[in-house]
């Protein structure tokens, strides 16, 4: 079974090699527009990007519509070529201030699978860590 959960894990993290997440967009805030031209036109605004970048698909995280109380759902949004994925995640670690045109912050996050979220957020909170130890042992 630890050799299938393995595989399916690798081939999970392999999918999402060309993804990123980008986090705090209000929700309906792309109404009416496709959702991946509305991506590609934010990325260039609000990175300063010479052209807009050549993307796959993008899409709200798989989970209800929250409330008005509640933080927005995430995008994913899966590039067509790796290097620009990996151009503009570097881009968006080392500006200061990622504000979209009508003054919200934005962060950009590479598309982790759970289990690698787990293992990275053991290395810093010792909570986690022991998430991580009972779902090696278990």
């Amino acid at each position: 079974m630890k050799i299938f959960s393995d595989r399916n894990e690798d081939l999970e993290a392999r999918s999402r090699r060309f993804n990123l997440c980008i986090t705090r967009i209000q929700e309906k805030l792309e109404a009416g527009k496709n959702p991946t031209d509305f991506v590609t036109k934010l990325l260039r605004e609000t990175l300063g990007l010479e052209k807009e970048p050549l993307l796959d698909r993008s899409h709200h995280t798989l989970r209800v519509r929250p409330q008005e109380d509640q933080p927005p759902r995430a995008f994913v949004v899966r590039f067509h070529y790796y290097r620009e994925k990996e151009a503009i995640l570097r881009k968006a670690a080392t500006a200061t201030d990622l504000t979209m045109p009508h003054r919200d912050r934005i962060r950009v996050f590479p598309d982790y699978t759970q289990a690698t979220v787990v293992k990275r957020h053991s290395f810093t909170d010792p909570v986690m860590k022991n998430v991580a130890v009972a779902k090696q042992s278990g």
